[in-house]
């Protein structure tokens, strides 16, 4: 029952959510930015394979501009430059980490509404 505070085996929600996954918080943290950046890595994955179908299947680049394109002083200095910016959004959830960490008093409050 969706309304009730209780599990089907009739046990008390707040004993079957555990936030804490791991018994030391910087673990999660760890995986938090481990999960992030392998989000974000699909994504971008999946955006750069359609650039490249698009452009070659259009005939304006072939597979060897993309390699030829990334040997420049432009785009090893730029790399450098996102290497910094992407190492510090993987390492932000074991830095600063979430600040409510525990939301299961909000969760069993919206569950009495309904």
């Amino acid at each position: 029952m969706v309304g009730n505070k209780s599990n089907s085996a009739g046990s008390n929600l707040n004993d079957n959510i555990s936030l804490e996954f791991f018994g030391d918080t910087r673990i999660s943290g760890l995986l938090g930015g481990l999960v992030a950046l392998s989000g974000e890595l699909l994504v971008l994955k999946a955006h750069v394979k359609r650039l490249e179908a698009a452009l070659e299947g259009k005939g304006i680049i072939v597979a060897n501009d993309i390699q030829a394109a990334g040997d420049t002083q432009e785009m090893s200095d730029w790399m450098a430059q996102e290497a910094n910016v992407q190492m510090t959004a993987v390492l932000r959830p074991m830095i600063k980490p979430d600040e409510i960490r525990d939301i299961r008093k909000l969760m069993l409050d919206a569950l009495k509404d309904v």
